[in-house]
């Protein structure tokens, strides 16, 4: 990606890594991802592209777009807070399209490890799967069978998700890298 030189490649790589690590602590400890992080990491992911060219360009505009659009109807459902929508994009910004689709299927199975994990010690693992069948079939049927499901109180699991968008995006970026992913 971003067809630079490696020093070039190396800083962004630093620059991502840094920004992925900033808000797995931040959700970690604040269950949210300031705006402050996640404005500046679009910014910077779509300013690092500029040296290599308007596809690279068009590739973050592009990342931070579907990222976007992808994140957005899962936030009006609840399932996801306005940071991570914001952190989706910021992935995009940096990884174009295709490397977010690969960070968003990493970040599904650290996101499912996570729930459980989570659900496990809080006790609230039952009750959110239950939730999770309400807001499915309220979902599918377009908001006609049954009722959109509280988001907040004893039905609700609440997980950092933010943790599992950045470790995914991390473990997306550097599997190439490891010969993981190619």
């Amino acid at each position: 990606g971003f067809g630079m030189q490696l020093g070039s490649r190396i800083f962004v790589a630093f620059v991502f890594t840094g920004l992925m690590v900033a808000a797995i602590i931040t959700d970690s400890l604040e269950q949210r991802i300031p705006n402050r992080l996640t404005y500046a990491g679009i910014v910077l992911g779509l300013l690092l592209r500029v040296p290599a060219g308007p596809l690279e360009i068009l590739l973050g505009v592009s990342g931070v777009l579907i990222g976007f659009g992808l994140a957005l109807p899962l936030f009006v459902l609840g399932a996801i807070g306005g940071g991570d929508v914001k952190l989706l994009s910021v992935i995009g910004a940096f990884m174009g399209p295709l490397g977010l689709l690969q960070s968003l299927l990493v970040a599904a199975l650290l996101g499912l490890v996570l729930a459980v994990v989570w659900g496990l010690a809080r006790g609230t693992l039952l009750p959110a799967l239950l939730r999770t069948r309400e807001l499915l079939r309220y979902a599918l049927s377009g908001g006609r069978a049954g009722a959109l499901p509280p988001s907040e109180g004893t039905a609700a699991l609440t997980v950092p998700y933010g943790i599992a968008l950045a470790g995914g995006a991390l473990i997306a970026w550097f599997a190439p890298v490891a010969g993981l992913l190619s």
